[in-house]
């Protein structure tokens, strides 16, 4: 998939089969257990390394300072999907809900998101040419 950015924050979940984001900071490899936030604006792109089938959750800007708190969020990072994140992911995916049933999953996704640990997948982009 080729480099872009999109005006929503993304969250990208490998539901199977693995993944690889990459954004001007380095890369996050994605397995199944983790998923991968991408706040609204940053460039990034998505290298599927294995057959996968993806779930992709995405959130207005504005929505995103409204319904959480200011921190954390603002960059791109991998977290382990912990079994709350994994039944909101599963029951968002399910199919259509309410508007208010919507609201009530993505805003508390947005709290377990700011919960959780990075996931320890990260590599960095070298910030200077080694000479």
């Amino acid at each position: 998939m080729p480099e872009h950015a999109h005006a929503e924050a993304q969250l990208t979940f490998a539901a199977s089969g693995m993944v690889q984001m990459h954004t001007e900071a380095g890369r996050w490899l994605v397995p199944p257990q983790l998923a991968v936030w991408v706040p609204s604006g940053v460039p990034h792109r998505l290298e599927i390394l294995t057959d996968a089938e993806l779930w992709l959750v995405h959130w207005e800007p504005h929505g995103v300072p409204s319904w959480t708190f200011p921190v954390g969020l603002d960059r791109a990072f991998a977290l382990r999907t912990m079994p709350l994140l994994h039944a909101l992911l599963v029951e968002a995916m399910a199919g259509l809900h309410d508007a208010s049933k919507a609201e009530l999953l993505v805003r508390l996704m947005l709290h377990e998101l700011i919960a959780m640990p990075d996931a320890p997948t990260f590599l960095p982009l070298p910030s200077s040419a080694i000479g």
